[in-house]
C-alpha cells in the first residue's frame, strides 16, 4: 500500500486500523521511524 499511494497514507490507514481493530493489531513504529529519518 505504501508503495502505491505514500506513506501518509499509509500512516493515516494505519491509525484508523489501531482506532477500529486495536484486539487485532499492533502499533509498528517502522514506517514513522522511516520517516524521521527520511528514509521514505
Amino acid at each position: 500500500l505504501a508503495d502505491l499511494v505514500g506513506f501518509d497514507i499509509a500512516v493515516a490507514t494505519g491509525l484508523q486500523y489501531l482506532e477500529n481493530f486495536s484486539e487485532r493489531v499492533y502499533k509498528s513504529m517502522l514506517i514513522p521511524l522511516m520517516l524521521e529519518d527520511k528514509r521514505a
